[in-house]
């Protein structure tokens, strides 16, 4: 399953769907990280998104070869963690997010 998104004009931070499955993801904000956390663990980029005011993903974003990134979706609701291959244009205005693998975790990750 593979999500497309193109950078919005007005935003250069976000990202808005252009092409994928049915989502709630209609955007996604890509960013450098600040937090210790996601340094620590070699995080290049930070991915969100939000929907009705409630954030419905973050994941920082490590490099596994030029332009791609290897993050995860953790869904608590329904104990599952989605792994994320996410792809950036050279020029950062495409965004892809392949959906990998899906695997079931506790609710303490």
């Amino acid at each position: 399953m593979t999500f497309q998104f193109l950078r919005n004009e007005d935003r250069s931070d976000i990202y808005d769907l252009i092409d994928g499955p049915d989502t709630s993801l209609t955007y996604v904000r890509l960013s450098k990280p600040v937090k210790g956390f996601l340094l620590k663990n070699r995080a290049a980029f930070v991915l969100e998104s939000w929907k009705e005011n409630q954030k419905i993903l973050f994941t920082g974003l490590i490099p596994i070869s030029n332009n791609t990134y290897k993050g995860d979706h953790w869904r608590k609701s329904k104990g599952l963690v989605h792994e994320l291959r996410v792809t950036i244009s050279k020029d950062l205005n495409k965004l892809s997010i392949e959906v990998m693998n899906t695997k079931k975790k506790g609710p303490n990750r």
